[in-house]
């Protein structure tokens, strides 16, 4: 579990820092602190209609990288290894990945 924690507040600083560096999100925390408070759906929304700032456009980013999915595949996984499909719906699985 620690790891896992840890690895996500690495990636978390890491963006931070590249963010910064490129100018998308202030240097100061208090600033930071600020942009946090934005709400990031409604500028992804603003982001359809108008130009962003560089730095809405970097909570926008970080807001993205913070929700980042997993695919999974155990589903697919267990439907395969289940002796109640056919052969032919196995095969049409299996061209499908």
């Amino acid at each position: 579990m620690r790891r896992n924690r840890d690895r996500y507040l690495r990636r978390r600083k890491n963006i931070i820092n590249a963010l910064t560096r490129l100018g998308l999100m202030p240097a100061g925390e208090a600033a930071r602190q600020q942009m946090a408070a934005l709400n990031p759906y409604q500028l992804r929304a603003a982001a359809l209609e108008r130009k962003l700032s560089a730095h809405d456009f970097g909570r926008v980013l970080f807001h993205l990288n913070q929700h980042r999915g997993l695919k999974s595949n155990r589903k697919v996984d267990r439907v395969v290894a289940s002796h109640r499909i056919s052969k032919r719906e196995r095969q049409g699985i299996a061209i499908v990945w």
